[in-house]
């Protein structure tokens, strides 16, 4: 099998070493067929190294593979959903669905595509133990304003299940 390594520079990202290791806590949890697999991880004094399962293209650099054809649009809307639903039965919130999100398994659409880009993941777990900060971050749009449902942001906490998937229609 092969492996993909993204390697992370905590500061440069912005990112606190809790916050990196909360992305690695949830994608420990959210093993799925149509999520993206951790295989191993490094951690160093500024960086983090994250050893995924090897994936295709993310598929906003494949979109013709989608552009009028109804069978292979189905087939990544039944990936996507189903990777949500299973989010949603642990009590995850993902967050961040996007183009940039979704990666082929494979050459073809027809292998399969799996959700990855967890950094925004929100556990079920910290929820309840972080509500005063919880609705602030729940209130906070994700950094990609075009997939955000109509009410994130909109002073209220917004952020759950309904809106992973409104991303996802926005993202298909």
């Amino acid at each position: 099998h092969e492996r993909a390594l993204q390697a992370l520079e905590v500061v440069r990202r912005g990112s606190t070493r809790d916050q990196v290791l909360q992305e690695v806590w949830v994608l420990q949890r959210v093993a799925h067929p149509n999520t993206v697999v951790l295989v191993d991880l490094f951690v160093g004094k500024r960086t983090c190294a994250l050893v995924f399962q090897r994936c295709g293209e993310a598929l906003m650099h494949r979109p013709s593979c989608c552009v009028g054809n109804e069978e292979n649009l189905r087939l990544v809307a039944r990936c996507v959903l189903r990777a949500l639903s299973h989010l949603a039965s642990l009590g995850i919130v993902h967050r961040c669905v996007s183009l940039q999100s979704l990666f082929l398994v494979g050459e073809k659409v027809e292998h399969g595509v799996v959700l990855g880009d967890f950094h925004c993941a929100v556990p079920a777990e910290l929820l309840a133990e972080q509500a005063s900060t919880l609705e602030a971050c729940l209130r906070a749009p994700s950094g990609r304003r075009l997939y955000d449902a109509p009410e994130v942001g909109g002073g209220r906490p917004a952020w759950g299940y309904p809106s992973d998937v409104y991303a996802a229609g926005v993202a298909l």
